[in-house]
């Protein structure tokens, strides 16, 4: 013993003796550094900093060059023997485990070379003796907190405060330095996760050193030879089996220091039984255990889990097993250092012989099964029949009769012992957490295992099973982890040739897989230590993530016996096949669901309900691999009677104007059924009556008269001959609705499909006529006989016939329609007499049944439309407004005729359309009397304001100035509106008055025709007005007389005025860019004062179009012309001379005892000849920079005359005035008119021309003395 004691001594003393070779002098040791980025895209998405930290210390024992390139290389390498992605050498995540690979096939370390510890103090040690030491931590040692995520750094020193570490994640990373509390933080919350790197081969150089050797005192061939040479391997602490501490980064739980691990522990208390049985026969066992861990073990997660496989342990299976391989789950929960017990039934093999039973105790954590302790319970069991019996052979211990091997063998079983202490002082268990870990930006989680024991055999049969391979195992995550059991000797695993590192411990393994959708196929092929014996296997696994179809439900209410409804649901899934349905249901004000069935694989149910009730029911289903569809539609169904036939509309109290029949009640019978027999029940809480229906009426709408039905309400019930309850309404608290009509109204139901028992399935009847439904009864107010939504039609005089409201502040009697009631069928004529008002609320369809169709409007028709919601008049056959069912085929314009506003009547149009009209309208007995019109004012008032008219008809073969959208002979007003082809616009008569503004007029083809005609009508208004695409695009306005200020704007440029008066108190002012369009023979005249004030760039024309008889101005005063120019004027008739002497001349401008200045002023292309640009009489001008003239020479004749001024008594200032292509250019008498100047010299007369005259009144000599020529 001394000597063994001492052979350790200097063990201990060579390797602490070796190891200083390789610590450097400084406190940091001097690890090479390269930055993990490059390579890789960016910062965010590498990867790389496992692989990277260890070519660092790969480079510190072998000078390996670091560069970018080796990295790359460690990547590739990484690809082809893992398949980990290179993912743009960004790298793959990886972990301690993955490190430790890397370290043993790319670089040229032994395992015992590199040691995981969680151990602050070993790493400490290390680092202190120039060992370098991977550490898994936290990007910048969490300093971010949760925006930090796991990382690898290399450890390269450590004091009492602080570490050193080369950080891979940094362009400077080398020797960075961090509190010793931050790196204890971080590292914690990575499981103290670390790996020391002890130079490559370092034991290897030790067992090389021939100057230490244990030797063997009982020599090489002695039966304790094998015994003595594992002595110093207890002191190879690399080579002991510690847990993996395989990490894959952030996100990960953290663990305290001072937190104790979990841990499962068992002992078995009598672990090896013996049974003597018959063949076949049913024994029950009990395995007594007890929990050594430090945690409760629940019931159902700890188990007996047999060993050796199904096909071994299938002899004792019974069916009261839990599965094929687990008898039996804990009796009961048990408590740390507490006694439990599995209790099963065995089945006895059927054949003689002897048995053995083994199976251990597992604990399973989601699908993984760890074994929980190191006994395995043993059950020997000897079968033969009854008669046979077996002698019990006792074996007596005789200490005092040991012969040599027996002493021998107790030395052996002492040096075990003292192995075994040695051991137990430096091994210790932790609870494996394996932390997923990756360079930056990835995620993990944990799994935990135990250490197992294995049981030897002395003679072992290689084998392994695998949990549940004889089902057919769907999954829906393509990672998963088979397991099972195996012999002890089975350390080796290769799943599909490739070598996978499993977790195992002595009788148990489990392994991870990836699997894609569908089948998997795993070949399975265990090796033992030396890779010379294997067994192998194969396992299917299924992958399903596509969840099943979304379940059809159906639900259908049957009242025949007792009120029930009948659900039925069905869902698909093409993969791994459905499971169950969830089917859950709630009322329908309820929030939350109630589940019905939450596994069922029925798919239908009778579901008991009330009368009254409204329920709603989804299903949802579940495939075998775990996926789970969408909810079904969330059917909704309200519990009523079968409604066969239905309460319709209820008359409680009839109008005292009709009476006829007393109270009544109108049955619904859509299937025409025979109701002969039928039973109508009227309950109230003073009175009961019932009425038989006798007759076998096979009516739709079945009306029950004579009945005495209470004013305060009645439940009223209707039965069929069988007596079986088919509909009814209980209002006997009360009508549901009240009459709030002057006039007593029937109660109508809504909805035939809803219950009679809702209130808001009711209302008052709101007709708008009086029901015709037998007409000795007079007016009854509701819809007796016919449907409760029948067209409402507006026909004849709707006084005499519909109700109107007479509350009103104003003396009409008021009818509104609102967009409920579509459509309202126009028939072929209706009248809104004097003194009544319609009202069209916004929504309004109103459609013309016929194409004689027409409104007369003597009263008021109040049209309400919306931007959003527009009033629409047009065909029935328009499918764009609603399908009424009212007529086939395409509408087409003249599908209705018009709308007629009488003398007094008025129109008031918002946002209307009026679409599809314009039938033709006889307006008298001949056959030119007869005009296509939509709107046609006798003399009434019409407004339209943001309206669209379209598809007008138009017949060409007899059209006329009368064909127009609209025909006035009254006020009308058009503001923002649009026109769109036809005949014309408006036709405007006589002495009518017409104001138009924003409008568009478009697409008016016929020839020469323009969209508007107004005639001899008065204009009030023209501004902002559109001409798109027409034949004709202007307009002759009517004479505009402009009694008070006015302005005319560029908006007149396309149009003509048939004149323009400017009164005396009035004065006119043209807007710059405006065009002043005058008709033939028509007058500008300015009586009070005109300013037409255009820009340099922005010139007033006048007459620019057409030819017109110019600008008068006639006693007017202060009168100002700029930058106006005036063109084709001086056609005057003889008689509309605005002076007359012996011989008259017509002129562009006239001035008649007025004040006018006139600056840049351009007067060309005037009548001649016999014309001037400009006559004057008694009027004070002041002229400058203009000119007057024309633009090109005409032909000479002595008697004619081509001026530029004629002037008579007038007082004239010139100033650069310039005259072009006449014969003379101002004529005056001598002394009649004053006339000075300044800046005039022969420049400013161009292109003139001499015509020999006698006469010595023209252009007196003594007025331009510089000009060559004189009189």
């Amino acid at each position: 013993m001394i000597l063994r004691r001492g052979s350790l001594l200097i063990l201990f003393l060579i390797i602490f003796l070796v190891y200083p070779i390789f610590v450097k002098a400084e406190n940091i040791i001097d690890v090479p550094f390269i930055s993990q980025y490059p390579p890789g895209t960016d910062w965010y998405h590498t990867k790389n900093c496992g692989p990277t930290s260890y070519l660092m210390i790969d480079s510190f024992y072998t000078s390996r060059l670091l560069i970018v390139d080796t990295i790359k290389s460690m990547d590739d390498w990484l690809f082809d023997k893992y398949g980990f992605p290179v993912n743009n050498y960004n790298g793959s995540l990886t972990d301690t485990k993955d490190i430790f690979n890397i370290s043993l096939n790319f670089g040229d370390f032994y395992e015992e070379d590199v040691v995981k510890t969680r151990s602050l103090k070993d790493i400490k040690d290390a680092v202190n003796k120039g060992i370098p030491v991977i550490v898994a931590v936290y990007t910048n040692m969490r300093e971010n907190g949760d925006y930090d995520v796991g990382h690898f750094m290399v450890l390269t020193g450590m004091t009492d405060d602080t570490v050193y570490v080369n950080d891979p994640g940094k362009t400077n990373g080398k020797n960075m330095s961090y509190t010793l509390e931050q790196f204890k933080s971080a590292w914690a919350l990575q499981n103290n996760a670390a790996l020391i790197f002890y130079p490559p081969g370092h034991k290897q150089l030790l067992r090389r050193d021939n100057s230490f050797k244990i030797t063997s005192p009982y020599g090489a061939d002695s039966v304790f030879a094998d015994y003595w040479s594992f002595i110093p391997n207890i002191f190879d602490l690399d080579n002991i089996d510690r847990p993996s501490d395989d990490v894959l980064s952030e996100d990960v739980l953290a663990v305290e220091e001072q937190v104790e691990t979990v841990s499962y522990e068992a002992t078995i208390t009598d672990k090896n039984k013996s049974l003597e049985v018959e063949p076949g026969q049913i024994v029950d066992i009990k395995v007594v255990v007890k929990n050594t861990g430090n945690t409760v073990w629940q019931k159902n997660l700890i188990s007996l889990n047999v060993i050796g496989g199904k096909e071994v342990n299938n002899k004792y299976y019974h069916s009261s097993w839990k599965t094929h391989l687990r008898p039996t789950i804990l009796d009961s929960n048990v408590v740390s250092g507490a006694i439990g017990s599995f209790s099963f039934k065995l089945q006895v093999p059927e054949d003689i012989g002897s048995y053995d039973f083994k199976s251990i105790i597992v604990r399973q954590s989601g699908t993984n099964f760890t074994q929980v302790g190191g006994d395995v319970f043993s059950l020997h069991l000897d079968v033969a029949k009854k008669e046979i019996e077996v002698e019990e052979i006792v074996i007596v211990d005789n200490k005092e009769n040991k012969n040599f091997f027996e002493k021998l063998k107790g030395n052996v079983d002492d040096v075990f012992e003292k192995v075994n202490n040695v051991v137990e002082d430096v091994v210790y268990t932790i609870k494996q957490i394996p932390t997923y870990f990756g360079g930056g930006n990835s995620s993990g989680g944990n799994t935990s295992e135990e250490n197992k024991q294995t049981v030897e055999q002395t003679t072992p049969d290689l084998f392994f099973t695998i949990d549940n391979s004889s089902n057919v195992i769907w999954l829906n995550t393509n990672t998963s982890t088979i397991s099972g059991e195996k012999s002890v000797e089975l350390n080796n695993l290769k799943i599909n040739d490739v070598v996978n590192d499993f977790t195992n411990s002595s009788t148990t393994w489990f392994a991870d897989v990836y699997l894609e959708e569908g089948e998997n196929i795993f070949s399975l092929e265990f090796f033992d230590s030396d890779l010379t014996n294997s067994v192998t296997g194969t396992v299917n696994l299924y992958l399903d993530t596509i969840s099943p179809e979304t379940p059809v439900l159906n639900t259908v209410l049957n009242t025949n016996d007792s009120p029930q409804i009948e659900l039925d649901w069905q869902s698909s899934d093409e993969a791994s096949g459905l499971d169950y349905y969830v089917i859950e249901y709630k009322y329908l004000d309820d929030t939350d669901w109630q589940t019905l069935f939450e596994n069922t694989t029925s798919t239908s149910y009778i579901f008991p309900v009330d009368i009254g009730s409204n329920y709603q029911f989804r299903a949802q289903a579940y495939d075998v691999a775990g996926n789970i569809s969408n909810w079904s539609s969330e059917n909704e169904i309200s519990v009523d009677w079968s409604k066969e036939v239905v309460i319709n509309e209820i008359a409680y109290a009839p109008t005292s104007e009709g009476n006829c029949g007393g109270d009544w009640v109108e049955l619904y019978n859509p299937e025409l059924l025979d109701l002969s027999g039928w039973i109508v029940e009227i309950l109230s809480e003073d009175s009961f009556s019932t009425v038989n229906i006798t007759s076998s009426s096979t009516e739709q709408y079945f009306v029950v008269s004579t009945l005495d039905i209470p004013d305060s309400g009645a439940q009223i019930i209707l039965k069929n001959s069988s007596g079986k309850i088919i509909d009814e309404s209980n209002q006997s608290s009360g009508w549901f609705v009240t009459n709030n009509f002057t006039h007593a109204r029937s109660l109508e139901r809504l909805n035939n499909n809803l219950a009679g028992n809702l209130v808001g399935n009711w209302r008052v009847n709101n007709s708008l006529r009086f029901s015709l439904y037998n007409a000795s009864c007079g007016q009854d107010y509701s819809s007796k006989g016919f449907s409760n939504y029948g067209y409402n039609f507006l026909a004849d005089n709707l006084a005499d016939n519909y109700i109107f409201d007479t509350s009103t502040s104003s003396d009409d009697n008021v009818l509104t329609l609102n967009k409920d009631g579509n459509p309202y069928i126009l028939d072929e004529k209706v009248i809104i007499p004097a003194g009544y008002t319609l009202v069209l609320d916004p929504g309004v369809v109103v459609v013309g049944r016929f194409n004689k169709s027409y409104l007369e409007i003597s009263g008021n028709l109040i049209i309400n439309g919306s931007g959003n919601n527009p009033v629409y008049f047009t065909s029935s056959k328009d499918k764009t407004v609603g399908d009424w069912g009212l007529s086939d085929g395409e509408p087409v314009p003249g599908d209705w005729s018009s709308i007629v506003v009488k003398g007094g009547g008025d129109l008031q149009a918002n946002y209307t359309n009026f679409w599809y009209g314009g039938q033709t309208y006889r307006n008298g007995d001949c056959f030119v009397c007869y005009a296509q019109q939509v709107i046609r004012n006798e003399g009434g008032s019409v407004v339209i304001n943001n309206s669209n008219f379209t598809n007008m008809l138009v017949k060409a073969d007899y059209a006329d100035n009368n064909d127009a959208y609209i025909w006035n002979a009254g006020y009308i007003e058009i503001n923002n509106s649009i026109f769109d082809n036809g005949y014309r616009v408006l036709f405007a008569g006589n002495g009518s008055h017409v104001s138009i503004s924003g409008s568009t007029f478009r697409n008016f083809a016929v020839e020469n025709i323009s969209p508007l005609y107004l005639g001899g009508s008065i204009l009030d208004k023209w501004q902002n007005n559109i001409f798109e695409n027409n034949s004709v695009n202007t307009v002759v306005l009517p004479t505009l007389e402009v009694t008070e200020d006015y302005t005319l704007t560029a908006d007149y440029s396309n149009v003509f005025f048939d004149g323009i008066n400017v009164s005396p108190t009035a004065t006119l002012t043209i807007a710059p860019g405006a065009y002043v369009n005058i008709n033939t023979y028509k007058w500008l005249k300015v009586e009070g004062s005109l300013q037409a004030l255009g820009t340099a760039d922005n010139h007033i024309r006048v007459c620019l179009l057409s030819s017109c008889s110019g600008i008068w101005f006639s006693n007017s005063s202060g009168n100002n012309l700029s930058y106006v120019d005036v063109r084709n004027a001086g056609y005057q008739f003889k008689n509309d001379y605005p002076y007359k002497e012996n011989q008259n001349y017509t002129a562009a401008i006239w001035t008649v005892g007025s004040e006018v200045t006139m600056n840049n002023v351009s007067v060309l292309e005037s009548r001649r000849p016999t014309g001037y640009a400009l006559c004057s009489v008694g009027s004070n001008l002041n002229i400058s920079n203009s000119e007057f003239g024309w633009s090109a020479d005409y032909s000479k004749n002595s008697s004619w005359i081509i001026g530029g001024m004629k002037l008579r008594g007038d007082t004239v200032y010139l100033d650069n005035v310039n005259f072009s292509f006449l014969n003379y250019a101002i004529e005056a008498k001598t002394g009649d008119s004053i006339i000075t100047y300044d800046n005039m010299t022969s420049d400013n007369f161009v292109n003139m021309y001499y015509i020999p005259h006698h006469n010595q009144n023209w252009l007196p000599y003594n007025l331009f003395p510089f000009t060559s020529y004189s009189y």
